[in-house]
């Protein structure tokens, strides 16, 4: 393993992953499904540039995606960052496991 992130931009990266993922759920009534460290895109911003603190995340890869409500298959997702209801298979798709895969993300930075 590389170095591991500093807590303070850990925490504003995970709140901005948050707040994208509200806006998922919520306005384009989505789950995401595949929340990983691969699909988080870092921008990488100098500290006091009016940004973030150490960048700006956006989520990517939405291949995964099922309308929230919707009697999942599995199909999908990454199974090392799986909710344990995703990982057993036939679940309704819901904002939970992409907090759950969230927080394994935040985990290993």
């Amino acid at each position: 393993g590389g170095r591991r992130a500093a807590y303070g931009d850990v925490v504003d990266w995970v709140a901005q992953v948050l707040r994208g993922l509200h806006h998922l759920h919520t306005a384009g009534r989505v789950a995401h499904h595949d929340i990983k460290p691969a699909n988080l895109l870092l921008f990488p911003m100098p500290r006091g540039g009016g940004g973030a603190a150490a960048g700006r995340v956006k989520i990517c890869d939405f291949g995964s995606c099922w309308p929230m409500g919707a009697a999942c298959d599995g199909a999908g997702g990454t199974p090392l960052y799986m909710s344990p209801t995703q990982a057993r298979g036939r679940f309704t798709a819901d904002w939970t496991a992409d907090v759950w895969a969230l927080g394994v993300t935040a985990i290993e930075a």
